[in-house]
């Protein structure tokens, strides 16, 4: 039964009468609304502590947080729980949680409100009888007056009262640290005045303490923070525990003094700590519950009236355990067992017990390491005193668990005890000769023992893959006493680290084994990614990250944004062993470095910011590898400054051991006042400097021509220096002003990360950079760095039209292909989640845009009344939303993704001239028709204006540009590269030589089309009394055509302009007379066309088009405008005949130029091949191997057809399942290859288990598939 699920039916009702605009989206109720939703269904590791009872599951009622509503689900899994929950927003929110914009997916508001009252009015109503009423840190004075008062009228008639943390914040979801002003003695009586008594004693009693990161204390006034450790540095959590009474009911405080910071970690239920090395501690958060466990029966009369102790008898030993002394400063004490026993000799658990053989029939055994591995569990006939011979142990801590049952089972008491195992032969240190290792270099490195080896010893050193297989293993070879080299060559890792693992073994087993991680970095980034993003991960988030990261690796994640930023290196070896691939959030510079700088003056120029003399610093680093003299470079910029660089040299160092497909050096950061157009920057020393040598370079040295464009009476060089816009508008300046900002965004700006790129390369070998965020660079800069990104593109309608500026510029400047993502996230209900077409959409969308794929933000880590999750708030069942995006990941990440990226996109001979100079001019003509670049962040975002106006037109004729910059129209650049069309969307600002270099263009027969009056003004932004194209467009006020030489050159008022908004409402006017001029004048027709039923073309559906060889992939997908609500007709047009599969549905659509569809929302993904794909098979139906060995599997592909096989490209998706059907999965791989063979590898590890194992293929596009078998001896 679960409560939760019952009363929402409800209150569901209840909310379907509130007005739209105050619901949250979704809704309450919805299915895609996760809040007070729990299944509890998702089983994790637990020990069954208390479960099942013998007198029946105790009722409960949980007030605690909705994202940490899990930890109800855990202890409900170690106690035997009739259990109710009601969620609030946090720690310290009620309902007023944290929510972003009107569509936000928490419920706030009037519905927030609305919907809380009522589920506690039903909940916590007096009807209801509960055992015990357990609070999860939620501050007393924000739960409401009336809450508190009906939760004491429970407690006064009988039941119990449980508060974790009790404590009193202030309200205010971001409150971490503001305690409530006035002391409320009643909180004193009932939380923070009594003793633990009977309870703390039975804790202390049961609970082995000593090798747990919780500190035990009497009273609250005893908690003193460590010293000079920020609290949530803490690797140990203090706790006092209290007892007092109400009424007829017991009340129990668990104070873990962990207010500030348990909202890091989402522990409601259980004390925040934090390993230093991020580790989730499972067999602590085990004990954890234990000790809850223990409140909640004493509280609710329910404590057991037997006892029973644990002791482990053994020879006295003078061994003791070494501390971690790293991490001995964030603890109270050293978490050391404190029974040891030599390994040697032989050691005896006895139990004891006051039970009765009436209360108790069996005793369950159970021993496991510290680590959680069960060692022996076993059930034994009750008695007194119970004594077991505990086997010769490996070095290590040991937990001893014990379960007293009845004969029906149930659990009458439980206790645990540590025990530590100590050896005088110890392995003492591990060392290898690299940070990390290529493929195929080999792993050298040392050992040392503490003592000589005895004659019954051996000593192996063996490598273990993150899968957990040994796959390699190497002798040692001992040059002097106590110490060992070996060797292991690095061959076919199927993980990106190995475990180096040096154990002393004799008769009785290991005697003591150490590791060291052997990092393998895998660079190749060859398929489709699927990420998370400022979410719970592994390594960061405690049980959350570890739970989260694991699940959503079965829904198509298989990478997460790595915190480099804040020298989190441990995150990226968690990364490596949840088999997640690291994306390194590597900085996020720009001069906004500290809140007061978003308030600067913008109309006081800012000296201080100097990112010139940053670069200047940068480049030093990057010409000789080596760190800065602080005393040769003193400047800072705030923390930028040698020390920061210097330090950064290390991590990067560091970092260089795993891979990473790029490194985001900026994100929302800028130039000061660049946000909101009222720039202030670019006055330091090095930057006027800096800004005096290009102004030459720009001018041809010539001072009188820049006064003449500026307006100004310099007399030398020297005075040169930039200047506000303010400033600029009242002297008559904006020419100055144009080149200043011009040079501040290309030259200073986006050299400062082509410089950080540079240097970063010095120590991370060919290092991708990019940014996440705006569009606030000059791209044509970045052909070599900044060429990858997380683009801020899609989460709204049309954004295939809207946002191609944003994904073009990247993908036309860069000399190699970069690395580029889209982002998606569960803060609001954006358009692509609102239907599940959309969803569909979305991950086809991104694939089709030329992107590696997406990012999936957020999880559960603010203080919000629901929403924020693509799971229910248990983990317990993804929400249908996200799994309709789940299953077209996996369907793309099955070959057709992998396929798709290794294609190259087509592009037609047309350009665009994108002169980022033009911006600038542009902002200073705010009337004019369309500008450089549109929206309310016109100056961030190239989202909008007349160049996407004119990229949305190409697109939608299927005639794919490259935008080219003013430099690429030198010496014939044009020409050179083949283009035969040139577009000038927006370019009123123009230089001379670009202007001579047009002219030349259409001489020699070249085609231009124009719109926005083209080079009316000089490139520095100074209006011209005749355009310098004045002769290739002499009409501007209508449509004007004429011969030039061998070329045409043509102007096209409005058809450009405003073609994104037109075609988003159905009106395609403009795009036919484009496509006829490309056609008849520069020869340029789509590689594909798509017709209605008319014979008309499509110019509403987005096409894109690649190729492979002599394979054509294409991908179509329809705007969502009115007239396509419902599905119609289309003709998709050939070049020449092709076998067409459709590659979503697997279908052959037959050989054949012409294509009958019928069109929808829906994305549509094809293959054209120049043969049929008959079938696939593997030669041979079973292969055999030996483990240790490689295998590789053949297979091919049996085509039909008149094509030509060899240049023909596939791919096949491959699975290994075992004998009992369990896949394999680190043998999941996707084969690109050309012709028709193929070959499958397969490792196979030392510890491969004999047995056979099935190998299946699936062929990507048409989805045939074929399978073989293995058979597997052992070696």
């Amino acid at each position: 039964m679960r409560p939760v699920l019952r009363f929402s039916i409800i209150v569901s009702a209840c909310t379907m009468l509130l007005p739209a605009t105050l619901r949250g989206t979704p809704p309450y109720g919805d299915p895609n609304q996760p809040y007070d939703r729990i299944p509890g269904t998702l089983e994790t590791a637990h020990t069954k502590w208390a479960r099942p009872l013998p007198t029946g599951p105790i009722k409960a009622l949980f007030l605690l947080p909705y994202g940490d509503s899990r930890e109800v689900v855990e202890i409900a899994q170690r106690l035997h729980l009739d259990y109710t929950v009601i969620m609030n927003a946090g720690h310290t929110a009620w309902e007023k949680g944290y929510g972003e914009g009107e569509n936000t997916t928490p419920l706030t508001g009037v519905e927030a409100k609305h919907v809380l009252e009522r589920i506690v009015e039903q909940r916590l109503s007096l009807a209801h009888e509960y055992d015990v009423i357990v609070i999860g840190k939620i501050s007393w004075v924000v739960i409401p007056p009336s809450v508190r008062s009906r939760i004491l009228e429970h407690v006064a008639r009988g039941s119990g009262l449980v508060y974790v943390t009790p404590h009193r914040l202030k309200e205010g979801y971001d409150n971490r640290t503001v305690v409530a002003d006035a002391r409320d003695e009643s909180f004193g009586r009932l939380f923070e005045m009594g003793g633990g008594g009977a309870l703390a004693g039975w804790i202390r009693r049961t609970t082995p303490l000593d090798v747990l990161p919780i500190h035990l204390i009497e009273s609250p006034d005893q908690f003193e923070p460590l010293a000079g450790v920020p609290r949530h540095e803490y690797a140990q959590a203090a706790l006092c525990v209290t007892t007092s009474e109400y009424g007829d009911g017991r009340v129990v405080g668990f104070d873990y003094f962990d207010e500030e910071a348990a909202r890091r970690h989402s522990n409601s239920l259980t004390p925040y700590w934090n390993h230093p090395m991020g580790d989730h501690d499972l067999v602590a958060y085990d004990l954890s519950f234990a000790i809850l466990a223990r409140g909640m029966l004493w509280s609710a009369h329910r404590q057991p009236t037997v006892k029973t102790a644990i002791s482990v008898s053994a020879p006295k030993t003078t061994l003791s355990a070494s501390p971690d002394r790293a991490v001995r400063r964030l603890r109270w004490h050293d978490q050391v067992a404190q029974t040891v026993v030599a390994r040697e000799s032989r050691a005896e658990a006895r139990i004891t017990t006051t039970a009765g053989p009436k209360q108790v029939a069996f005793v369950e055994f159970r021993l496991r390491t510290r680590s959680g591995k069960v060692i022996e569990n076993v059930k034994l006939a009750m008695a007194k005193s119970i004594e077991r011979a505990l086997p010769i142990l490996p070095r290590g801590d040991y937990l001893i668990d014990v379960r007293l049952l009845d004969e029906a089972n149930s659990v009458v008491e439980f206790a645990s005890r540590s025990l530590r195992v100590e050896s005088e032969q110890r392995v003492t240190q591990i060392t290898l000769d690299r940070a990390w290792y290529k493929v195929d270099q080999t792993i050298s490195g040392n050992v040392r023992f503490t003592a000589p080896l005895l004659g019954d010893q051996s000593v192996e050193v063996v490598a273990v893959d993150t899968w957990g297989r040994t796959v390699a293993e190497a002798p040692i070879v001992s040059d002097e006493v106590g110490v060992g080299k070996f060797s292991i060559p690095v061959r076919n890792p199927l993980s990106e680290l190995w475990d180096i693992v040096c154990r002393i073994t004799d008769q009785h087993g290991i005697v003591d084994e150490r590791s060291v991680p052997a990092p393998i970095p895998n660079r190749e980034f060859d398929d489709y990614m699927f990420m998370l993003i400022f979410s719970p991960t592994p390594g960061r988030g405690h049980w959350k990250g570890e739970l989260y990261g694991r699940l959503m690796r079965d829904h198509g994640i298989n990478s997460t944004y790595t915190y480099l930023i804040y020298n989190q290196q441990q995150q990226f070896v968690h990364n490596a062993r949840q088999h997640l691939r690291s994306v390194a959030y590597a900085e996020h510079h720009g001069e906004l470095l500290s809140p007061e700088d978003r308030n600067r003056d913008p109309k006081q120029e800012q000296p201080d910011l100097d990112l010139a003399e940053l670069s200047r610093m940068l480049r030093r680093v990057a010409e000789t590898g080596e760190k800065l003299n602080p005393k040769e470079f003193p400047f800072r910029m705030q923390y930028l400054g040698a020390d920061f660089i210097n330090a950064r040299i290390d991590q990067y160092k560091q970092a260089a051991r795993f891979g990473s497909p790029f490194y985001t050096l900026t994100g929302e950061n800028y130039l000061s006042g660049e946000f909101s157009a009222r720039e202030n920057s670019g006055f330091g020393a090095t930057t006027t400097n800096v800004f005096q040598a290009w102004c030459r370079e720009q001018y041809d040295n010539d001072l009188a021509e820049l006064n003449a464009e500026w307006n100004t009476r310099f007399d030398s060089w020297k005075q040169i220096r930039g200047i506000l816009l303010t400033e600029a508008v009242e002297r008559d300046q904006l020419p100055r002003w144009v080149d200043f900002r011009h040079f501040m965004r290309s030259r200073v700006w986006s050299q400062y990360f082509i410089d950080w790129t540079r240097m970063m390369r010095r120590f991370i070998p060919a290092a991708r950079t990019g940014r996440v965020g705006h569009d606030h660079h000059d791209f044509s800069r970045y052909r070599h760095e900044m060429t990858c990104s997380k683009l801020y593109i899609g989460q709204e309608i049309h954004a295939q039209w809207r946002h191609a500026m944003t994904v073009e510029l990247p993908q036309s400047f860069a000399a190699t292909r970069g690395f580029l993502m889209a982002p998606q996230s569960v803060l609001r209900w954006y358009y692509d989640h609102q239907s599940r077409v959309n969803r569909e959409r979305y991950p086809w969308l991104v694939l089709m845009l030329g992107l590696n794929g997406f990012d999936w933000e957020n999880c559960l880590t603010n203080s919000t009344l629901g929403g924020l999750s693509c799971f229910t708030p248990d983990f317990s069942e993804p929400l249908p939303f996200f799994e309709d995006y789940s299953r077209e990941v996996r369907a793309i990440q099955r070959g057709i993704g992998k396929l798709t990226i290794a294609s190259q996109p087509h592009r037609s001979r047309v350009a665009v001239l994108w002169a980022p100079y033009n911006h600038y001019i542009s902002r200073l003509l705010p009337f004019e028709e369309n500008g450089f670049s549109g929206t309310w962040l016109s100056n961030l975002s190239v989202i909008g204006g007349a160049p996407a106006d004119a990229l949305a037109l190409l697109n939608s004729i299927r005639v794919r540009p490259t935008m080219i910059a003013p430099e690429d129209l030198r010496d014939g650049g044009l020409a050179k590269r083949g283009f035969r069309a040139l577009v000038l969307p927006y370019n009123k600002g123009m230089s001379q030589s670009e202007a001579d270099a047009i002219r030349q263009f259409v001489a020699d027969g070249g085609l231009v089309i124009a719109d926005n009056t083209p080079a009316s003004y000089s490139q520095h932004g100074r209006k011209l009394d005749q355009g310098r194209l004045a002769d290739l467009f002499p009409v501007t006020h209508g449509k004007h055509s004429q011969r030039i030489g061998k070329g045409y050159a043509v102007y096209l008022p409005n058809v450009i302009n405003g073609y994104t908004r037109r075609l988003e409402n159905d009106d395609c006017a403009g795009a036919e007379v484009v496509a006829r001029l490309l056609r008849q004048y520069a020869g340029q027709r789509p590689p594909v066309e798509l017709h209605d039923s008319d014979g008309k073309p499509r110019r509403d559906i987005f096409t894109r088009v690649f190729k492979h060889g002599s394979t054509q992939l294409v991908g179509l997908l329809c705007s969502d405008t009115a007239a396509n609500q419902k599905p119609s007709s289309a003709v998709l047009w050939l070049p020449e005949k092709r076998y067409v599969y459709d590659v979503r549905d697997h279908s052959f659509l037959g050989f054949t130029d012409r294509v009958a569809l019928q069109i929808d929302l829906r994305p549509r993904f094809f293959a054209l091949l120049p043969a049929r794909v008959d079938s696939m098979e593997f030669n041979g139906t079973i292969a055999s191997a030996r483990s240790g060995t490689e295998v590789g599997i053949a297979g091919k592909i049996n085509l039909a057809g008149k094509g030509k096989a060899d240049e023909m490209a596939q791919a096949v998706h491959v699975r290994v399942f075992n004998a009992k059907g369990t896949e394999l999965e680190w043998f999941r791989q996707n084969i690109v290859f050309f012709g028709t063979s193929f070959k499958v590898d397969l490792p196979l590890s030392l510890s491969t288990p004999p047995g056979r194992y099935r190998i299946v293929a699936e062929h990507a596009l048409t989805g045939t598939k074929s399978t073989t078998t293995l058979e597997v001896a052992s070696e």
